[in-house]
């Protein structure tokens, strides 16, 4: 009989966190909006006023780029930025709806949450704190600055990646610290 209730229990937990998986994919598909429209504007009429309004407002900020579209990929190297701002909405609106596995070791538990810090750090520096050339990088990347498309597509797998793990990171951040507070 407890084994029924552990399973009902653990089919609940699963349940719920298929929900939370559902709606972050809702909120990235809203998100990722943006990148599609600017595709669509860029396709009809490449020199655009907005472009060029937009690259004004990130001179200085470091971005992924391609070379073979300037305009295109400023701009949407920019909107990628905001993908940490969109997964900390998402989080303080579903955080009550998540939670860590139950029943790990309190030193795996930090030990791990360290680990996927210094995971992200790395990630965070490479996607949205340094400059980079995709077109001049290694021949599979470079591939996506071949085409609008192909660009588009990057952003829109970059900008998804930037925020899911920081979704994750969140998390993982706040499960590990209510895990810890229950323990005691």
């Amino acid at each position: 009989m407890a084994f029924l209730r552990w399973n009902k229990m653990e089919s609940t937990i699963m349940e719920l966190h298929n929900k939370v998986g559902k709606k972050m994919l809702k909120v990235l598909v809203l998100a990722v909006a943006p990148l599609v429209m600017l595709f669509i504007i860029n396709f009809t009429s490449f020199f655009s006023l907005l472009f060029n309004g937009l690259n004004g407002l990130f001179p200085n900020l470091p971005n992924v780029i391609s070379s073979h579209n300037i305009p295109l990929s400023t701009v949407m190297g920019a909107y990628v930025k905001t993908a940490p701002l969109t997964a900390v909405v998402f989080f303080f609106y579903f955080h009550g709806l998540m939670s860590v596995k139950k029943g790990v070791a309190v030193s795996s538990l930090i030990s791990s949450l360290l680990m996927y810090y210094v995971f992200y750090a790395v990630i965070a520096y490479l996607t949205i704190l340094s400059d980079h050339d995709i077109a001049n990088v290694r021949k599979w990347i470079s591939l996506f600055s071949e085409n609008n498309f192909l660009l588009t597509i990057f952003y829109i797998a970059l900008y998804a990646a930037v925020y899911v793990l920081t979704v994750m990171l969140l998390w993982f951040s706040v499960g590990v610290v209510k895990e810890l507070k229950q323990r005691g």
